[in-house]
């Protein structure tokens, strides 16, 4: 199962993608393992000089490659732990809206960005 959410910046203007792959089995509440990507798409080019731009690309570069991702479900809601190979970890919170903030340690309570689901698959969104 794939999922992609945009990122937006705190301005709400578009960043890119955060991209996943799940076993397609991915149903319910639970706790799931996979790989996640970043594209880096800003809307503007001066975006590609902001700090979120430049945390992302380093999340993007191919050394980077595939990240591990642990998706956590609860009622709707969704928890995206990355995992990164040469950076430090992110954590994505997506309501049952379809909509939620990115941010990355150690004050994971502090929003870096924002984050939009973009596919909606059985009446719930993030998976």
């Amino acid at each position: 199962m794939n999922v992609a959410l945009a990122i937006q910046s705190l301005n709400r203007e578009q960043m890119g993608f955060f991209l996943t792959h799940f076993e397609a089995g991915l149903a319910g509440d639970g706790v799931y393992e996979g790989d996640c990507i970043f594209q880096i798409l800003p809307i503007r080019a001066a975006l590609f000089d902001s700090p979120l731009a430049e945390l992302l690309f380093r999340y993007h570069f191919r050394e980077s490659g595939e990240h591990k991702v642990k998706l956590t479900r609860r009622g709707g809601a969704c928890l995206y732990e990355v995992t990164p190979t040469c950076e430090l970890p992110l954590r994505i919170e997506l309501g049952a809206s379809g909509k939620g903030q990115l941010s990355q340690q150690p004050d994971f309570s502090k929003a870096i960005a924002y984050v939009v689901a973009t596919t909606k698959e059985s009446n719930e969104y993030g998976v």
